[in-house]
Parts: structure tokens; sequence; C-alpha cells
């Protein structure tokens, strides 16, 4: 696994323009073309890392995921993973690259998504609604169906609008009919969907929580080993827990599904997900 540390943008009307200066002196690159500013995306191996946070720490600034307030810098980190790394994975996350711009949410709680007819396409495989709720088109149900992938559930989403009869039936919510046990205690959940408004998470899973792993952009899940045997093989599961603001479970994948997402060669970003001994 690979990391890849985004920092800034870093703004001198924040900060002041001694701090960016500094900044740009140790990489030039990083300088604003709009602003008197400083942003930074390296390796964690790139021995100027050190020497930029030595200058940021040195001026009272402190690393956030947003870098709103004058004393804060922005900072995210993102893993990238190997293609050996994610076959040896068990259960992974997964997110589809492609998105459906155009989509109502659900007119009712529990009732079905709606989307627009003029958003739907021929060219729709497996693609994303909104915050982690993924859609499939009716040739890649009709493939996952003949695979018998254990776990697999599909949920109708409804075409509304002009044009809407001609794709009625075409576009599916992927869902799943088996629901994962609680995630690790090493795992941290909190409630509330900024930074500078999270609260500590009480153990209260009716509400909707958020997953934070310090900088990171995706944290990675961690379950129990203990709690995760007795499901046996899946393709697709639900998370436990509901996150984000839209309230919708997480999905994790099997590795039926993820074989069978690369023998389709779907476009479609993964992530391992673990399993610790107890």
């Amino acid at each position: 696994m690979k990391a890849l540390y985004h920092i800034g943008p870093v703004l001198a009307c924040r900060v002041g323009a001694q701090v960016v200066d500094q900044l740009i002196s140790i990489h030039p690159e990083g300088k604003g073309t709009h602003a008197h500013s400083f942003t930074m995306t390296t390796t964690e191996d790139d021995p100027r890392l050190g020497k930029v946070f030595s200058i940021l720490e040195g001026h009272g600034l402190k690393p956030c995921r947003g870098g709103s307030s004058p004393n804060y810098f922005s900072l995210n980190i993102e893993r990238h993973y190997s293609r050996a790394e994610l076959h040896a994975a068990q259960l992974l996350e997964f997110y589809p690259k492609p998105s459906l711009l155009e989509v109502t949410t659900r007119p009712y709680p529990g009732g079905p998504i709606q989307v627009p007819a003029r958003s739907v396409t021929s060219q729709l495989t497996i693609f994303d609604l909104w915050m982690g709720v993924f859609g499939v088109s009716r040739p890649v149900k009709e493939a996952m169906e003949a695979d018998c992938l254990r776990g697999v559930r599909f949920d109708p989403i409804e075409v509304i609008g002009p044009g809407a009869a001609r794709w009625a039936g075409y576009v599916w919510q992927l869902s799943s009919a088996i629901r994962m046990p609680k995630l690790s205690p090493r795992c941290q959940l909190v409630y509330g969907l900024a930074e500078d408004n999270e609260r500590p998470f009480d153990g209260d899973y009716s509400r909707l929580v958020m997953f934070r792993e310090g900088f990171y952009s995706i944290p990675e899940k961690h379950y129990r080993k203990s709690d995760i045997d007795g499901i046996g093989d899946f393709a697709l599961a639900h998370t436990f827990e509901r996150f984000g603001s839209v309230g919708e479970q997480s999905l994790i994948a099997g590795m039926a599904f993820y074989q069978f997402c690369v023998k389709h060669r779907f476009k479609i970003e993964w992530w391992p997900v673990h399993s610790d001994p107890d």
C-alpha cells in the first residue's frame, strides 16, 4: 500500500505570507497560480514532507481534514493498493467510478429511489447514486443473478419524468439480504458530519454515524474475526451501521463479487476490509 499526502491549499490571507513563502522555498512547484498559496501532493517517503510539517507546526498550525480555520491546515492522506493486495483481501469496500448525477432521493422513508429518465443511458453498468448507494443496469443485474452471488439483492428504482416508460425496470439499486456485525471497537465512530461539530459515539446505533481514521480520506473498516466467522462466504453484505447524511448502510463485498466485477472490467475503486484476530 502506498500513501499520498495532500496538503493545502495553505492561503497567505489566513496564515500569513511568511508561512507560505517558507513552504514554497521547500517545494517551489506548490506555489499557487491565482492566489498567494501553497499546495503539495507527495508520497510518504518524500524527505520534504517532514520539513513542510515542521514549518506549519512551528507557526502553531495544526492539521485537520478541512482546514477552514486560520489555526489549521488541510491534510488528507490517500491510500493506493496494488492488485496483489486487493486479490489477497477476503473482504473489500468499493466505489463505482461512474456517477448518476441527477438523482431524486426517496420520496418517503423506505420508498424507492427516483431518478429522472434523462440521466439513464444504455451505457450504465454499475454506478454511484449518492454517498455509497449504488445502482446497476438490467444487463448487469441479470449477469449477477446468473452467477448466483450470495447475498446480492436488487431493489426497484423508479424512473420518472419525460421518457420514463422507455427505461422502466432498467436500473436497480444494489443491495443485500445479509447484514454485517458491528465494526470492531478499534474503529472510531463519531456523530456529526463536519469536523468542527463532531461528537463522540455513545453506542446509539439508531443515529447516523461517521467513521474516522486520522487524516485518511477513506478509513479502513475492521471487524473481529469471531464476529464474522458465522456469516460464511458471501458476495455482498450491508454494514450494521448507518453512515453519512442520508443514513444508508454501506456495502461490503466478498471475493465472489470482487471477481465478478474484475471479470467484467467495471470501473470501480476498491480497498480492503480487515478481519482481526480477537
